[in-house]
């Protein structure tokens, strides 16, 4: 699954960017990724309007 994840990645910086970012439904954290779930609290992730803020993300938590 790496592979696939890494290929779609690489595919993904010629695109434009996600005008969305993703955030957890349960802890909050934001992510600019989609994802299913939250890697830290394994919360639902979804889909919030507006741009992706990587200050607004806490590197530590």
């Amino acid at each position: 699954m790496g592979l696939i994840s890494a290929l779609r990645q690489r595919m993904g910086q010629w695109e434009s960017p996600d005008p969305y970012h993703y955030e957890c439904t349960v802890c909050e954290r934001s992510f600019e990724n989609e994802r299913s779930t939250c890697t830290d609290c394994g919360g639902d992730v979804e889909r919030v309007a507006g741009m992706f803020d990587s200050t607004a993300v806490d590197p530590h938590p």
